[in-house]
Parts: structure tokens; sequence; C-alpha cells
């Protein structure tokens, strides 16, 4: 079961472009699927806390990204993929025009580290 209101996203310590075009297109795009997530501030943490799971966030409107192992969190999945991608096919925007030059940077930065 997912919250009702979503007002927080998470980020590892270390953010960079593919975090950023993520939390855009889920701002963006996602306000469907995730309540008042326009509305949601963003936070750093290093590990997810202690008896948490991303579930059990996701259900008090925290989203996790590039964090816990969840559904945003891409470092396990193979192939290879960035978190702006889990979050634009989720929300059925991967295909969009308007969005590939901003994918293709988030890919850029996050396979060869040369997003800019």
């Amino acid at each position: 079961m997912s919250a009702s209101r979503y007002t927080k996203i998470v980020l590892p310590t270390r953010s960079q472009p593919d975090t950023f075009v993520a939390i855009f297109i889920l701002k963006k795009f996602g306000g469907e699927k995730f309540p008042v997530i326009k509305e949601a501030f963003i936070d750093f943490w290093q590990t997810v806390p202690s008896g948490e799971t991303t579930e059990s966030l996701d259900q008090k409107g925290i989203i996790l990204i590039d964090l816990g192992g969840g559904r945003f969190d891409h470092h396990e999945i193979k192939p290879q993929t960035t978190a702006s991608d889990l979050i634009a096919e989720l929300l059925g925007v991967k295909e969009d025009p308007s969005l590939a030059k901003l994918l293709e940077y988030a890919r850029r930065d996050d396979f060869f580290g040369k997003g800019t």
C-alpha cells in the first residue's frame, strides 16, 4: 500500500546528475501516482534507518532514490540503468521525446562520468 501523500525524497549523501534528473521527472510527471510529490522536500541519508525498509518508508510518504535497494535504486539492476530511467519508465514517460536528451545526460554521467 502506498502513502496518500508523498512529502520527502531521500538521496544518498553524494548526489549526482542522475538523481537530480530523477527528482525533476518525479516532480513533473509523478503527481498522479505520488500525490503532492511536487511539494516534497529533499533530504540526504547515508543509510536507511534501522528497522525501516523502502516499503515501510513508502507507506510513510518517503521515496528513496539510489538508496536502500528499492525500486529506484539502480545499482544492482542488470542490464545497467539509471534511477532517472526507472522513474521515467514507471511514470510512462521514458519514450517522451522531450525527455530524451535529459535522460541521455543522466546515463552519460552515470555510466561514463561524462555528464557535461
